[in-house]
């Protein structure tokens, strides 16, 4: 697939041409990082510290405003230093359990957590992402072909959540994936309600299974232009071809070594395989979010993301 390009609206180009300038700053300012009171990179190196819990780390002074500070605590969220954050978030959207996660954030930075400051950080992440996505309007902006598509994921004593996912198939966009405990007709119609507030317009074809509460939804919400194709496996067996790809790496994701408790726990890992699919998935050309306006270095780390996202947050926009 070749790379298309794209027209951003005139409402949203000042927002999106500041964050593309945060995230081409966070690979060219590696080792000058900015100040997290005023992000000027007027600063100077003072000294080198040594902390018991976090290690060593490099003293900074602001020119602009005289504050001190190192770059390890530059999240007002949690004191655990970018660098710990960056990998909690890649794990996590990997798949990997907590007990390795911790395992992991030990061996690797000398950091001991257990799993519920595991769990505390993944929330702050999502939080502060769907903060990001609603102050810079994140929407699809060329949205084609949806596809959705369920899985089932253990909860224990034989009982399963069910989540229902959201695919824009040529730009390999997911524009959501949505946990419940049922698919009826209330959770197809969160879930398309919430595709829909994540695009800028509704698409050309919405593919589903002959599923009456999923077609009930659709044909409630989305437009008379819209085609809903609603085909069963025996009709035409590759109907959902892309999304159920897309569903078995989520469904492995998601299952590997960890059985639910509760939905809250669940939504906070599939969110955060969401925006790491749409902003770090490359297959022969730019990531998915590259067609809601944004340009991803190459070269950018979970850790460098997550410290643009921040400092987006904080702009008065």
């Amino acid at each position: 697939m070749g790379v298309k390009r794209i027209s951003i609206p005139k409402e949203n180009r000042e927002k999106l041409l500041v964050f593309n300038r945060l995230l081409r700053n966070q690979t060219l300012n590696k080792w000058n990082p900015s100040c997290p009171h005023c992000n000027s990179y007027h600063i100077i190196k003072k000294t080198d510290i040594k902390r018991e819990r976090k290690g060593y780390a490099k003293k900074y002074l602001c020119r602009d405003c005289n504050s001190t500070f190192t770059f390890d605590n530059c999240f007002e969220w949690t004191h655990y230093p970018p660098r710990v954050v960056g990998d909690i978030f890649h794990l996590i959207a990997k798949g990997e359990s907590y007990r390795d996660i911790i395992e992991f954030i030990k061996d690797r930075h000398g950091v001991e957590m257990d799993r519920k400051t595991v769990i505390n950080i993944s929330r702050y992440c999502t939080e502060r992402l769907e903060m990001f996505r609603k102050k810079i309007d994140l929407k699809l902006l060329h949205p084609t072909v949806w596809e959705i598509d369920e899985i089932y994921l253990p909860r224990g004593k034989g009982k399963f959540f069910k989540a229902l996912t959201v695919l824009d198939i040529d730009t390999g966009y997911i524009l959501i994936i949505y946990v419940s405990n049922e698919i009826d007709y209330e959770s197809a119609k969160k879930t398309i309600e919430l595709a829909l507030n994540n695009s800028i317009r509704p698409p050309r074809k919405f593919k589903c299974e002959k599923n009456a509460a999923i077609i009930k939804a659709a044909s409630t919400l989305l437009p008379k232009k819209t085609k809903i194709d609603a085909k069963s496996k025996k009709e035409k067996f590759d109907h959902l071809n892309n999304i159920e790809g897309q569903n078995r790496k989520l469904r492995k994701t998601l299952k590997r070594g960890v059985a639910y408790r509760n939905k809250s726990t669940l939504q906070i890992r599939a969110d955060i395989y969401r925006y790491d699919h749409n902003f770090f998935w490359r297959k022969q050309g730019p990531p998915p979010v590259y067609y809601a306006g944004i340009n991803v270095p190459k070269n950018l780390t979970r850790e460098r993301f997550l410290i643009a996202v921040d400092k987006f947050n904080k702009l008065n926009l």
